[in-house]
C-alpha cells in the first residue's frame, strides 16, 4: 500500500474525489442535525433534555449528536536541524522545521489557492464520512464563513501568578483580563451560527498537584493566597474544610470565565475545561456554572460507571473531547489506545462511538486526529498513527 511516484499518489487521490462526489445520505440536516426530530429553534446551538436524555439542538432546531476528528488542519510539522541525518531528502524550504504533510498536500491543491481549495476538499470529506462537527484544535481558516458546525478553544483569563496553571483568580488583574480575553475572542463568533461553543481549558495539572498548598506557602504574595489563608483560618484544615476550598475556588475560576464568555457573547455554549481520567469531586461539582461538561476518555469505550458518576454530581450534558486508536505500523508509535491492524481501529471506532451513543448523558464524541502525526515527530516527538487520513492526504 505504500505510495511510491507522484502517478500513484494523484491515482490515489482522483479515486477519492470519486467516491466524493457520490456521498451517501445520512438523514441530516443543513447544520448535521437529525433531520427527521424538530424542536425549539434559536438560531443557534443550544442543549436540551428530552424523555431522559441530554442533546445538543442546531439552529433550526434538529437534534444533533456531534461528531468529527479534532486537528482539521494542514499543518503539522516536525523538527530538522540536530537532525538532518533522519531525513533522505526535503522538501523546499526546510530549516529548522519541515512539514511533509503540508508539502504532499500542496501538490494537490496548488500553492496558488491552496487554502480554500484545502477547505473545501476538508468539508466535502467529513460530510461525506457522516460527520457533522469541525471538532477541536482546528485550522481558523475553517471558521471563516463556514460551511460546518465546530467548537474551538479560548484562553481566557491571565494572571502574573498562577500555580500549576491555576490563575490568581480573586485579583482584579484577572477579572479584568477575563473580560479583555472574552472581547478580543469570542466577540466576533457572537452572531456566527455555525459555532457550537467554547472550550476554556485542557487537560489542566493543578487537579492534582497540591493546588492548596502551592497557594498557601507561595513566598509571593496575593489576593488568593490571602482568601485561602483565611478560608482556612476560619474553618480550619481538614479534608473536609479543602475540599470546600477547592470547590470555591474551582467554581471562581470557572464563573469569572463563564462570565466574561457569556457578556462577550450571550449566544454560544460554554463547553467546560476538556478533563483527563479522574478529577477530584470538589472541583467536578463546580463545573456546574458549565453548560456542558467536557472530558477526554482514551479508552475503548467510555466508561459507564464513570459517566454515570458525573451525571449523578452535575446533571449537565457531556461531551467527549478526544479519543483514539491506533497501530503499530510504518515506524509509528501505536497512540494511547493500541488495537492490531487498520480495521481493527475501524472496529474500535465504530465500537466506542455506539457505546458513546447509548449513554444518556453524552452528547458527542470527537476523534483524535484527522492526519497521522509525522513519522519524526510533531512538536513535542508525538509520532501517532492515529489518522483518518496520513501523511500524504
Amino acid at each position: 500500500g505504500k505510495v511510491r511516484s507522484l502517478d500513484d499518489l494523484r491515482r490515489a487521490w482522483q479515486r477519492e474525489d470519486e467516491e466524493l462526489a457520490r456521498p451517501p445520505d445520512f438523514g441530516l440536516c443543513r447544520y448535521g442535525g437529525w433531520n427527521q426530530r424538530q424542536e425549539r429553534a434559536t438560531g443557534f446551538f443550544h442543549t436540551a433534555r428530552l424523555e431522559g436524555r441530554w442533546w445538543l439542538v442546531d439552529p433550526d432546531g434538529h437534534l444533533f449528536f456531534s461528531t468529527g476528528p479534532d486537528c482539521v488542519r494542514y499543518q503539522d510539522p516536525t523538527r530538522v536541524a540536530g537532525r538532518e541525518k533522519l531525513f533522505a531528502k526535503l522538501p523546499p524550504g526546510a530549516a529548522e522545521t519541515t512539514d511533509f504533510y503540508r508539502a504532499n498536500a500542496a501538490l494537490r491543491y496548488t500553492e496558488a489557492e491552496f487554502v480554500a481549495n484545502w477547505k473545501t476538499k476538508a468539508w466535502q470529506r467529513l460530510r461525506a464520512w457522516g460527520f457533522n462537527t469541525v471538532a477541536n484544535w482546528s485550522s481558523p481558516a475553517l471558521f471563516e464563513r463556514p460551511q460546518m458546525p465546530f467548537v474551538t478553544n479560548v484562553r481566557i483569563g491571565r494572571s502574573r501568578q498562577s500555580w500549576q496553571g491555576f490563575p490568581n483568580v480573586y485579583s482584579e488583574e484577572f477579572a479584568r483580563a477575563a473580560a479583555e480575553d472574552a472581547r478580543a475572542q469570542c466577540g466576533p463568533f457572537r452572531d456566527e451560527p455555525h459555532l457550537i461553543g467554547y472550550f476554556i481549558g485542557n487537560e489542566p495539572r493543578w487537579p492534582q498537584r497540591n493546588l492548596i498548598d502551592l497557594i498557601r506557602n507561595d513566598p509571593q504574595p496575593s489576593d488568593t493566597q490571602v482568601f485561602v489563608r483565611r478560608r482556612l483560618a476560619e474553618a480550619g484544615d481538614t479534608p473536609a474544610s479543602r475540599d470546600a476550598l477547592l470547590e470555591t475556588l474551582s467554581r471562581k475560576y470557572f464563573q469569572v470565565v463563564r462570565d466574561a464568555i457569556k457578556t462577550a457573547d450571550p449566544n454560544h455554549l460554554v463547553l467546560g475545561i476538556r478533563f483527563a481520567g479522574q478529577a477530584p469531586d470538589p472541583l467536578l461539582r463546580a463545573c456546574d456554572v458549565f453548560d456542558v461538561f467536557s472530558i477526554n476518555i482514551y479508552r475503548f469505550e467510555p466508561p459507564a460507571d464513570q459517566i454515570r458518576r458525573l451525571s449523578a454530581l452535575l446533571d449537565k450534558p457531556i461531551l467527549i473531547g478526544e479519543f483514539h486508536f491506533g497501530a503499530a505500523e510504518r515506524g509509528y508509535a501505536p497512540s494511547l489506545v493500541m488495537v492490531k491492524d487498520q480495521a481493527e481501529r475501524g472496529v474500535a471506532y465504530q465500537y466506542y462511538m455506539e457505546r458513546a451513543a447509548a449513554q444518556p448523558a453524552i452528547v458527542g464524541a470527537h476523534y483524535f486526529q484527522l492526519v497521522d502525526q509525522p513519522v519524526t515527530g510533531r512538536f513535542d516527538g508525538e509520532n501517532y498513527n492515529l489518522g483518518l487520513i496520513n501523511q500524504l492526504d
